[in-house]
This record gives structure tokens, C-alpha cells and sequence, in this order.
């Protein structure tokens, strides 16, 4: 999401006024570096492979002088058997999923709205619950790292500024003073449950942000962030308790890194090649290191036809993912977006022999499942444009030893 309001003075003045800098914890506090991961309590559970997919271009700095705040990872997701999904997710998350990081755990639990006294403002108060798997006693001062990084008024725009939890607002809405309480070591196993509340601008807010470097003064380094809102994936047997963490595999944007490949691939769709292989403009705000300024790496092509178009298996192999996206960016602000929303939409993964995989995207219904053995040419799906999409598509992705290669050389 691009941001282009600057604050005016009041909401600037309201920003700082309702700013509780984020000062270092005590204890063993300053200790979120590792991922943040939640897990859905599937039938039979298996590590999910994680890949780093690219990162968001960094916001402008809120305050001029301070420093540019650190671009946001994308988190993709790999299927390493054949099991149901969802499996992890990381990066960003929902209300109600017990998020893990450093053996703490943070649940948002909710959050409620109410008109504050003072005109245009209100009062917003966040519903946490906190528990410590760590072997040591644990003190977690929720309070200096949760935050509220943007509003969209009711015209609109958009409300950059940083608020975070004020005693005041606390107080008005007949909730307890959490500083001291959050200061007292949290013992193993132990759970708490706070509220946090902030004096916002009139308006929604989306996402709540949670620092992961405390000693940083302005986001905490690269946070991790809840959406106000239920997960679009189902998790019919609800959130795992203190999972195992999982497995990253980083994915690199080096072209033509596995070298050439075997070109017994056939092609999946038939259509208009709209989309190479390779750099090209940003269209998801996701850049790359090895693109000129303003471009992004596309890890396959791209082939338009109408909605419904027939998609194909490319080579023989087994379908390691068959479903909806359970991670990656949220498009559905994007026109042309259908659900689901996130990053690839419905998919379909096809792991065949020498290391050789292939992502089939933006589908409008899959007619495989998981596990299932396919082979070349057989039916997987319908073209049509969901997840981070303008339009009926296929993205057709091939990966090699873990490296994208052009599909036409697969």
C-alpha cells in the first residue's frame, strides 16, 4: 500500500503527543529476533518450507531526520509432502492466531472502537494475550512495542503517524494501567491477557504492528503485523500450541541460477504471452537487488486468456499444493483482484524428478489435490484472476535446485 498524505499539524502534534518511544525491556526482553510464525493444527502436521520471495519497498520516514525504517520481507510458502493446508504462516497474521517468536506467545484477541471526547478522535483499544514458553521468567512489556502505523479517515486518505498505548485513553475506558503489571517476570507457562489503548484519528485501521528490535527508536526494525480481521484461509482444528518452528528455504532471484534446463516441459495454457521472464516495471511493490531502480523480478511468464481457460500439468510429477495461498502480499485493494486475495490466489504446485517444480497461478478452481500423481498435459485447473492479479491470467513458474528458470527453457 502506497502512501502519499503528509500529516497535517494536528495530526503530526496528535502523533507524537500519543507516542511512548520504544524504549529497550528489561530482562531478557530484547530478544525477538527470530521469525514469527503461527501454525494451524492440521490432520496430519509436517514442517512447511518458508522461502524469502522478495521485500517491500520501505516507507517514507515518518519525522524528517529520522531514519528510513527497514523494507518489510515477503514470506512465501512451499508445500513439502502432501497434506492438507494451511501449515505456517509468517510475517503477517490475524486476530485469534497465536503468534510464536523466541518462545513468547501473542495472541490478538480483538480489538474494540469507541468516540473519544475530544472532536474527530477515538478511542481504540487493543485485546492481547501473552504467554511465555520460554525455559527462563520472562518480562514482555507489551506496552512499548505495539503500534498503530496508519488510519484511513472517512474521505480516504490515509494518516501516517505512529500511536501507540496511552494510559489516558486506558483509564477512560475503565481498563487497568498495564506498566507495572507488564513489568513483573512472566514464569513459564504463564498467560496473561492486556489491553492497550490509543488516541487514533476518526477513521479504520487495518493493521496493528508488534516491533521485533526494541532498541531501536523508530519501528523496531522490520515488524511483524496483525490484520483487524479474521484469517480467508479456514483452520478447522484452530491455532497449534507452541509448534515446532519452520523450515526456511531461501528461493534466490538469480536468473538462469540452476543453468539450463532439460526443455521437455510442455506449455500449460494456450493464450497471449503478456509477461516475460525476468525485470520488469514494479506492479507489487516488490524490488529486487539484481532489476535496475523501480523494477522487480517475475519468476515465470505470464499467459492471458479468458476466464475459465483450461490449465494443464506441464510434466509428470505429484501436486504438492493444490488450494488457495496462505501467504504472500494482499491484493485485494488491486482491481482486477478476485479471491482469494493473497499473493499466488488458487494454486497448484507440481514437484516432478531432478529437483524440477512448477507453480501454476491465479487459478479459478483447482481439479487436483494434494498428493494426487499427474502427468504431462493432464488437466489442473481454470484460468482465471485471483491472489495478486489485473486480469484472467496464468503465472507459470519453474524452479530448479530451488532457482527460478525461464519455463520455456524447462
Amino acid at each position: 500500500m502506497k502512501h502519499s498524505v503528509a500529516l497535517s499539524g494536528f495530526i503530526l502534534m496528535l502523533a507524537l503527543t500519543t507516542l511512548a518511544c520504544l524504549i529497550s525491556g528489561t530482562g531478557d526482553t530484547n530478544r525477538l529476533n527470530d521469525q514469527a510464525y503461527w501454525a494451524c493444527v492440521t490432520a496430519t502436521p509436517v514442517p512447511t518450507e518458508v522461502f524469502l520471495a522478495g521485500t517491500v519497498a520501505p516507507p517514507t520516514p515518518i519525522i524528517p531526520g529520522d531514519p528510513v525504517p527497514t523494507g518489510e520481507p515477503i514470506w512465501g510458502y512451499t508445500t513439502p509432502v502432501p497434506t492438507e493446508t494451511p501449515y505456517y504462516r509468517t510475517g503477517t497474521f490475524y486476530e485469534s492466531q497465536k503468534v510464536y517468536v523466541n518462545d513468547i506467545e501473542f495472541e490478538f484477541r480483538g480489538h474494540t472502537l469507541q468516540a473519544a471526547p475530544e472532536p474527530d478522535l477515538y478511542h481504540l483499544y487493543l485485546h492481547f494475550a501473552v504467554a511465555n514458553h520460554h525455559e527462563n521468567d520472562d518480562v514482555v512489556p507489551i506496552s512499548q512495542f505495539i503500534f498503530v502505523r496508519e488510519v484511513a479517515a472517512p474521505d480516504g486518505t490515509e494518516l501516517i503517524g505512529r500511536w501507540t498505548n496511552s494510559n489516558h485513553v486506558l483509564l477512560a475506558g475503565g481498563y487497568p494501567v498495564i506498566e507495572e503489571t507488564e513489568q513483573v517476570p512472566m514464569d513459564k507457562w504463564e498467560l496473561r491477557r492486556y489491553t492497550l489503548g490509543m488516541l487514533i484519528p476518526r477513521g479504520r485501521v487495518y493493521t496493528v504492528g508488534l516491533a521485533t528490535d526494541w532498541e531501536r527508536p523508530t519501528e523496531g526494525g522490520v515488524p511483524i503485523w496483525f490484520y483487524l480481521d479474521n484469517d480467508p484461509v479456514i483452520c478447522p482444528y484452530g491455532s497449534a500450541i507452541n509448534p515446532p518452528p519452520p523450515t526456511p528455504r531461501l528461493i534466490g532471484d538469480i536468473y538462469g541460477g540452476a543453468g539450463s534446463g532439460p526443455g521437455s516441459a510442455i506449455w500449460p495454457a494456450t493464450g497471449t504471452l503478456t509477461e516475460g521472464f525476468g525485470c520488469r516495471a514494479s506492479v507489487t511493490g516488490i524490488i529486487s537487488p539484481l532489476c535496475s531502480p523501480g523494477q522487480e523480478f517475475h519468476s515465470g511468464i505470464d499467459i492471458a486468456n479468458s476466464t475459465g481457460a483450461l490449465v494443464a500439468a506441464p510434466i509428470a510429477g505429484t501436486v504438492t499444493h493444490a488450494g488457495a495461498a496462505t501467504g504472500g502480499p494482499d491484493c485485494s485493494g488491486v482491481s482486477g483482484s478476485n479471491s482469494p486475495h493473497l499473493g499466488y490466489g488458487n494454486y497448484v504446485r507440481i514437484d516432478g524428478a531432478n529437483g524440477q517444480v512448477h507453480i501454476l497461478a491465479h487459478l479459478q478452481s483447482v481439479s487436483v489435490s494434494s498428493g494426487q500423481a499427474v502427468s504431462a498435459g493432464q488437466p489442473v485447473g481454470a484460468m482465471n484472476s485471483t491472489g495478486c492479479s489485473t486480469g484472467s491470467h496464468l503465472h507459470w513458474g519453474c524452479y530448479i535446485g530451488g532457482f527460478p528458470l525461464d519455463p520455456a527453457r524447462c
